[in-house]
């Protein structure tokens, strides 16, 4: 595919939507608490772990909940 179909018309990369859901950050917390590894996580949300690691940079509150204390 040419770069230039890669980009919409007002010049924005084209890609998938996020499938981050505001329930994450609570389930995330109940995976953690059972032992989970992230791979496991990832499973049980339905994500990929290269979507797990953006969504760790890009919401504070998913990050938050998968520390440890």
């Amino acid at each position: 595919m040419p770069l230039w179909q890669t980009f919409n018309k007002k010049g924005m990369a084209k890609g998938r939507k996020m499938k981050y859901n505001d329930s994450f950050p609570a389930r995330a917390i109940k995976l953690t608490e059972k032992g989970l590894s992230h791979r496991e996580i990832c499973e049980k949300l339905g994500i990929s772990k290269m979507a797990f690691y953006q969504y760790r940079n890009e919401f504070p509150e998913f990050d938050d909940a998968l520390k440890k204390d």
